[in-house]
């Protein structure tokens, strides 16, 4: 398995919106799994163009820019799950657990806008584990696709 913590990139060379940089600070137990799938007992088929560890984009819907990423545990036994990260309008960043940490593997994330909403959605390693999340006021709830 290869998964890349992006923490010393982003500390290093600057980079990145620093609620990421902030977040891999605050939680050393935690990197990104950047690495497609490679998490899966199989490798999932290859993602779209759109599917990737880092979303970043307004996700609420209150013109700030927000990020989400697939984490995962640093350390064996591997957790992953799915952090957001809220811009505020002082600046702050608040963060939301989309998907608390738990042993079940995770691809990757995909964003898509829609008359209903604006939708965040984890792809798992097959079909049936992916999930389809919207905000609502103060949490994301998952949401039933079609």
């Amino acid at each position: 398995m290869s998964f890349t913590s992006i923490a010393p990139l982003f500390i290093v060379a600057g980079l990145g919106p620093p609620s990421i940089r902030d977040l891999l600070l605050q939680h050393p137990e935690l990197i990104v799994a950047a690495d497609h799938g490679a998490s899966c007992p199989t490798r999932p088929e290859p993602p779209a163009t759109d599917d990737v560890a880092v979303v970043q984009r307004d996700l609420t819907g209150d013109g700030l820019p927000d990020s989400a990423l697939v984490v995962m545990s640093s350390e064996a036994p591997r957790q992953f799950g799915v952090v957001a990260l809220h811009r505020t309008a002082t600046g702050g960043v608040d963060e939301h657990w989309v998907i608390r940490l738990a042993p079940t593997p995770l691809a990757s994330l995909a964003f898509f806008h829609s008359p209903y909403g604006d939708y965040l959605v984890v792809h798992g390693c097959s079909r049936k584990d992916g999930a389809t999340f919207l905000w609502e006021r103060s949490q994301y709830v998952s949401e039933p696709v079609w």
